[in-house]
């Protein structure tokens, strides 16, 4: 009797271990999974940040250059008097 007692827990041994390794490996892919989606997530939130921070570059670099090359009002309309001024008169 002690054989088939001995013989019988083997069996309900060997029939849960392979139950017991199904869950652990059906465990650790779903934890594979997680840590996959989670470094996605990182990635997606940084290059939003460095987006937004080329993006605010951009609009300030934009702004130096119509600042650089607006033609100022000060300073287009004295040269023109002083060209039509000029060329108005003629020397004799």
């Amino acid at each position: 009797m002690k054989t088939c007692s001995s013989t019988h827990a083997l069996a309900q041994l060997d029939h849960a271990t392979p139950q017991r390794n199904r869950y652990g490996k059906n465990g650790f892919a779903v934890l594979g999974v997680f840590v996959i989606l989670t470094l996605m997530v990182v990635f997606v939130s940084s290059n939003t940040v460095v987006l937004n921070q080329l993006h605010r570059e951009i609009r300030l670099v934009e702004q130096r250059q119509l600042k650089k090359f607006e033609p100022s009002s000060a300073q287009s309309q004295p040269q023109t008097n002083a060209t039509t001024a000029t060329s108005s008169i003629k020397p004799e």
